[in-house]
């Protein structure tokens, strides 16, 4: 059974235009009036068009989950496309980025990069651990895989810290400012997607920052790529981190998207489907014995106990129990017999 609940109903199409916008905006504004050297925007009228879309659509969606009154009555699972393929993106995408943290920690120069870039390594192994603890168990309760999925909270957050250290992109950066936003709000996602491991989902602070997050992930890497394949230059502080970031938006995208097309069983159709064809297969291979009315009837009858068979016991055990009783009885009875 599906849960029918329209998480965006008919305003879905109106933030799809706000949303397609924005990344043209910015698309065209990074190709044509971006100074890679500086990190500036040579001509500010397109990104700033494209940001008030971005924001446009961010305060939109705040107003329509805050004043949506129905309680959201959504089931988490761990077992449907919309948990194992976002999962498994995020992972890949996170293999690449250790491989980047590790060339760091051993070609910086800077002390705090090298040192940040050693633990974001580690949080990274970590967090790989925690999507595939998110892929292999269905349940939708686990400790351990909220125990996990700490580490890929606190990657986010150390990760914010890195770009912030990063000299290869002023601080000031427009560009570096809407990276840092991207893992700032991810960050609080994924603590709302770990409660659901926790059994303690909170639905419209999931959906409010998972919105963001996708936003703000796509607002950022999308350009950013097709920037790269255009003039082959990075946009962000490198293009392991737009990849990172397109992952983010997969996987916050189909968590929002997907979440309403969850099954209420911890089980995906997939493995229900098989385990209803081996309980038919085994029904063909053993099949019971068929017994007809009538002689279903006569086992009844057999097996049941007879009424003065059970007198008679009953009788028996309470002479038994009271033996003065017996002995008073045969007396009268051999007096009856003498007279």
């Amino acid at each position: 059974m599906r849960n029918k609940t329209r998480l965006f109903g008919t305003y879905f199409p109106f933030l799809i235009i706000l949303f397609l916008g924005a990344l043209t905006l910015r698309s065209i504004a990074l190709i044509s009036y971006f100074n890679y050297d500086f990190h500036y925007f040579t001509a500010k009228t397109l990104p700033r068009i494209a940001d008030g879309l971005v924001a446009l659509a961010t305060v939109f969606f705040i107003i329509y989950i805050i004043g949506t009154r129905k309680k959201l009555s959504l089931i988490p699972s761990f077992s449907s496309p919309a948990n194992y393929i976002p999962s498994a993106a995020l992972a890949a995408a996170l293999v690449f980025a250790t491989i980047r943290f590790l060339k760091t920690f051993l070609y910086s120069t800077s002390p705090i990069l090298r040192l940040l870039a050693f633990f974001l390594a580690a949080l990274a192994i970590l967090s790989i651990a925690y999507l595939f603890l998110n892929t292999a168990f269905v349940r939708t309760v686990s400790i351990r895989r909220a125990t996990f999925g700490l580490s890929i909270i606190v990657f986010l957050a150390v990760y914010l810290t890195y770009l912030y250290f990063d000299g290869s992109t002023p601080i000031t950066s427009p560009v570096k400012t809407v990276d840092q936003l991207v893992y700032a709000f991810a960050a609080v996602f994924f603590l709302y997607e770990i409660r659901l491991s926790l059994g303690r989902e909170k639905w419209k602070p999931y959906l409010l920052f998972g919105f963001i997050t996708a936003l703000l992930s796509a607002y950022s890497a999308i350009p950013a790529i097709i920037v790269y394949f255009v003039n082959g230059e990075a946009v962000s502080h490198s293009i392991y981190e737009s990849i990172l970031t397109f992952s983010i938006f997969i996987f916050a995208a189909s968590k929002i998207l997907l979440v309403d097309k969850l099954t209420d069983s911890n089980e995906s159709q997939f493995i229900t489907k098989l385990k209803e064809a081996a309980a038919k297969r085994e029904e063909e291979l053993n099949p019971k014995s068929e017994i007809s009315e009538p002689q279903e009837e006569i086992v009844k009858e057999a097996e049941a106990p007879d009424e003065n068979q059970i007198s008679i016991l009953e009788m028996r055990r309470d002479d038994a129990q009271n033996p003065e009783e017996i002995n008073v009885a045969e007396a009268t009875d051999d007096v009856g017999l003498e007279n």
